[in-house]
Order: C-alpha cells, then sequence, then structure tokens
C-alpha cells in the first residue's frame, strides 16, 4: 500500500527561523513509567521501516525520540499509523507492517504482536472484543477477549475512524460509496448507511450528541465537506462546502467541552459546533504546513506537527488554548496524531 500522505510540503527557512524554544530530543530513562505527557505517533518512511514512538515529558519538556525501540529491542515497523490506549495496554497500529503490537501500559513493553491484517488503520474496542479498520481487506476485523482475529464484517473499499453511540459503531467508509456505515457490533454486521461527502475519515462526537464528518475529496471532482449527523435518524442535519477543491482538510478533533471542532488545512482552524459557516483564517499556525494535530483535553493545549517531507525528524508545536505559541519540538519522521497520557 502506498503511504496516504496529504499534507507534505516543505517548510520554509522563514518559518524555521520562526521557531522558539525548540526543545532537543534528549533522551531520558525509558524504564520509568510514562506520566504527564504525550505520545507522538510518527509514521516513518513508507517501505523504510524506521516508525517511531516519540514522547514528550509535559514537566520537563524533554523528548524521547524513539522510545518503543529502546524498550523493546527491535523496531516499530512500516508506518505507524494510529495508538489506542485503554488504562491497562496500548494499542500501536502498523499499517504497512500489517499489525498491531499489544503494549503493558506501565512498561511499555510489548505483550503481543497481532497479526494477520491487511492494512490496518484503526483501534477501537467494544465490550469484549474490538474492531480494527482496514484499507484494503474489504473488511473490517474483529478481535476476540485475547486480541486474536475471530471474524470479520465484509465491507468494500477502505474503512477509517470509528465510534461507538447507543451500541451502535459508526465507521468512516472512504471509497467505494462514501459513506458512514452503521454496524451491529454485537451481531457484527452493517445494518445501515449514510451518505456523506467524497471519501469521509474523520469522525467525532459533540455535546449535543451529533456526529460531525469531514471529508477530504482527494479526487478532486468535489470539493471537501464537513457535515454534522444526527445518530438517531441517520440523516444529515447540517452541510459546509469547501471553497475550492483545492482545500485539503483532515485530522478532525474536537474540545474537552464537545462544542469546538479543530481540523487542519495547512494552518489550524476552529469552529463552533453551532456556527454558520466554516472559519476563513486558521486559528493558529497560518502559513505552516501542518501534517498532524492534537489536542490535550486536560490543558486545551494545541499541538501541530509538520512532517517537513518526510526528509528529516519532524517538528510539533505547542499552542495554548487561547492562540499563544508556547514552545517548540524536534520527534520522529512524520509526525501525525498525539496520543495524551490520562
Amino acid at each position: 500500500m502506498k503511504r496516504i500522505n496529504y499534507f507534505i510540503l516543505i517548510l520554509s527557512i522563514g518559518v524555521l527561523a520562526a521557531c522558539k524554544k525548540e526543545t532537543p530530543a534528549t533522551p531520558t530513562n525509558t524504564g520509568e513509567t510514562f506520566a504527564n505527557g504525550v505520545f507522538i505517533v510518527c509514521e516513518g518512511n513508507f517501505s523504510q521501516g524506521n516508525a517511531a514512538v516519540s514522547f514528550f515529558h509535559k514537566d520537563t519538556k524533554q523528548v524521547e525520540p524513539d522510545v518503543f525501540s529502546k524498550i523493546n529491542n527491535y523496531p516499530l515497523g512500516d508506518v505507524f499509523q494510529s495508538m489506542y490506549g485503554d488504562g491497562s495496554h496500548y494499542f500501536l497500529v502498523v499499517n504497512n507492517s500489517q499489525k498491531i503490537e499489544m503494549l503493558d501500559a506501565q512498561t511499555f513493553k510489548t505483550q503481543k504482536s497481532i497479526q494477520g491484517f491487511n492494512s490496518p488503520r484503526y483501534y477501537l474496542p467494544f465490550q469484549n472484543k474490538a474492531f480494527v479498520t482496514d484499507f484494503g481487506a474489504n473488511a473490517i476485523w474483529v478481535l476476540d477477549a485475547d486480541q486474536n482475529i475471530k471474524s470479520k464484517i465484509p465491507v468494500s473499499g477502505w474503512t477509517e475512524q470509528m465510534l461507538v453511540f447507543n451500541n451502535e459503531l459508526f465507521v468512516t467508509k472512504v471509497k467505494h460509496g462514501s459513506c458512514v456505515l452503521v454496524i451491529d457490533p454485537v451481531n457484527e454486521k452493517v445494518i445501515d448507511s449514510i451518505p456523506v461527502g467524497e471519501e469521509p475519515q474523520w469522525i467525532v462526537k459533540d455535546k449535543e450528541d451529533k456526529l460531525w464528518v469531514l471529508t477530504n475529496a482527494y479526487i478532486k471532482s468535489k470539493p471537501a465537506n464537513l457535515q454534522r449527523i444526527d445518530p438517531a435518524t441517520r440523516k444529515v442535519l447540517s452541510s459546509f462546502s469547501f471553497p475550492s477543491v483545492n482545500d485539503a482538510p483532515g485530522r478532525l478533533k474536537i474540545n474537552a467541552g464537545l462544542d469546538t471542532l479543530y481540523y487542519l488545512d495547512n494552518g489550524v482552524y476552529k469552529m463552533g459546533i453551532h456556527d454558520a459557516q466554516l472559519p476563513t483564517q486558521a486559528f493558529v499556525a497560518s502559513g505552516k504546513q501542518c501534517y498532524g494535530l492534537g489536542l490535550d483535553l486536560a490543558t486545551g493545549t494545541i499541538y501541530a506537527s509538520d512532517a517537513i517531507g518526510f526528509t528529516q525528524r519532524g517538528i510539533v508545536f505547542r499552542y495554548t488554548s487561547n492562540g499563544t505559541l508556547l514552545d517548540s519540538f524536534r520527534c520522529g519522521i512524520g509526525p501525525g496524531d498525539f496520543y495524551f497520557v490520562k
């Protein structure tokens, strides 16, 4: 599978010169319990096997650039796609290595390497099982309580992000009939679908129990759009179309209050759930070619990353909730997502 890099551009010398307080990537003691920090999902270069987990210590501002390989004594693999934690374990989804690494949450040591996927994207548990979306399997994988593949739900094409609401699983389906799939997670079958814009990927739920779906339309026959959906009626309540087919929004997030959306379109944009139109200017990181986005729900701090063309270690910019630049630091190659330790 060709790795999907939606926002890869080179950071200019002028932007680099403007960075403040860049913290060097100095490793600390990897034997300690990871707390009060942020794991950074560093994808690495496709087919080069240099994916990595960076860890940023919020108290000391130090960065450990590759904690997985230091602790486990072998490389993570090829294209680190996403990360999920349940308090006891972390699940690292490694796309082009066709696996999920299950780690002990305290030691970060591998307990199991789950194999057998085609090109896994995201992991989500439900009751005594878990679901894994996939780029090329034409299926959603179902894992049992022991984290073994037990079955799969047939779907056509690429599936991406998921969330559970009212005991139903909502899954963005990117290709071959773009929609949000509605799945019965107990009986493991598709029960409905909600048509949305072309190639939906990101999905979040707001404080009024409505779903927001961001499409990107990479084929560029239509502009991307952001849609609000009532999961009970399966109806699209509102739809916001981006001005140009050249807009490439992504990485949709929602704040702790579940009333404000954030997404990337080069810079970081901010939008209230009751706003009547899309924002016209970036809230932070205007002019930067952002690739990854994270929200620290405990503090409101915004994390925006630049992959710098995947030619060197990426850079992460941190902003306060009111948009003030706090600092920046280097991490691994291709920082695409963040996991905040609770």
